[in-house]
């Protein structure tokens, strides 16, 4: 199968390109589509389009901004731990065990993948700078046998209340959590003998959708998330990556795809119309069509990171499996699911909340203490 994933092509690589180095001048040469829709959005420096004062961005914004540092001081630990030279001995069902383990770091769901050439990008972009790492374009060495995929869910009432503040509070936060299983995971297996590294928000080697779908955490939606049966989209993605060779699960399947299609309120409550009802195929999988351009000038018009495609899915409000299994493939029974939803979330079709959380609320009355 043809290579398609290369990790210079995702947003987050390009937006960082700087005019007139050699590393932008290459990429729009070989990519120049993309040129004139990146050079307008330019910078990953959302945040600035944030509509808070001084004084409340002062107080907490560090709440999600001290993961970097944290998240780069778990990565050179776990880069730097040697993996220890006596091997343990696998028994044949350790997979099981292995699931346990993860749950214990703090996972929620997880599922195993026997990896495969198309599981990884061909290259690394421009993404792991506050890692101190320069690998761009660097080929990424497709040096394991398997990915531990876990996820865990995000706050219903954070999340809720996208595309607001609190909404960037959960979803930050949770790429650290997200991170810590990640690092406790990989050192273990690095401690039983096997080499491994977590993925996390600045270090990618394989894109994590297709791993999640492979896993069986779930089936991928309109929106291009993955869809977990209970949690919705309402969920962060991590894996580790490791030498351990282990049982691998299998895609589930539980309609998400008629669901969808019957749906579509990811792609009406979209701000930007940024998410298209139609299918493309990548690496033999089906995606949706979705211009990531204007997704993040969405970002950078509200200065968090949107989330109103999560909050906007029925899944990630939840949906009880029995209802799932009554309705699955069945469009007259979905169409009554949705219309039965509809009038509990009435004209904004989606549960949106705009009262601030008590983590962020303003006291403007109070004194305050600068000692």
């Amino acid at each position: 199968m043809k290579h398609v994933y290369d990790e210079n092509q995702i947003l987050f690589s390009r937006i960082r390109l700087k005019k007139g180095t050699k590393a932008y001048e290459d990429f729009y040469r070989k990519n120049p589509a993309y040129q004139q829709g990146d050079d307008a959005i330019r910078g990953d420096d959302f945040e600035e389009g944030m509509k808070k004062s001084a004084s409340f961005q002062a107080l907490f914004n560090p709440i999600y901004q001290s993961s970097m540092p944290l998240l780069k001081s778990m990565h050179d630990t776990v880069e730097a731990m040697p993996v220890n030279k006596k091997r343990a001995s696998m028994p044949k069902h350790f997979h099981e065990n292995i699931k346990e383990i993860t749950k214990l770091y703090g996972a929620t769901d997880v599922g195993i993948v026997q990896l495969k050439d198309e599981h990884y990008y061909a290259k690394h972009g421009l993404t792991s700078a506050s890692l101190g790492k320069d690998h761009v374009n660097v080929p990424i060495k497709k040096q394991y046998k398997t990915a531990i995929v876990y996820m865990i869910p995000m706050d219903k009432d954070y999340i809720n209340r996208s595309p607001h503040y609190e909404e960037m509070l959960e979803t930050m936060t949770a790429y650290q959590d997200i991170a810590v299983i990640g690092a406790g995971l990989a050192m273990y297996l690095k401690g039983i003998g096997f080499k491994s590294m977590f993925q996390s928000i600045e270090y990618y080697e394989t894109p994590l959708v297709p791993l999640a779908y492979d896993a069986g955490l779930g089936e991928i939606g309109m929106s291009n998330h993955i869809i977990h049966p209970i949690y919705g989209d309402r969920i962060r993605l991590g894996a580790v990556l490791t030498t351990l060779e282990l049982k691998a699960d299998q895609p589930i399947d539980f309609g998400l795809e008629s669901f969808c299609k019957r749906c579509g309120l990811c792609v009406m409550n979209c701000p930007m119309q940024s998410i298209k009802p139609q299918k493309r195929i990548v690496n033999g999988r089906t995606f949706y069509k979705f211009d990531d351009q204007s997704c993040y000038k969405m970002w950078k018009n509200v200065g968090n990171d949107c989330g109103v495609c999560i909050q906007s899915c029925p899944y990630a409000q939840g949906i009880d499996l029995k209802t799932q299994a009554w309705m699955r493939n069945q469009p007259d029974r979905i169409d009554q699911f949705l219309k039965e939803y509809l009038e509990k979330t009435g004209p904004s079709r989606r549960y949106q909340i705009k009262t601030p959380l008590p983590i962020v609320k303003e006291h403007e009355d109070d004194e305050r203490n600068n000692d």
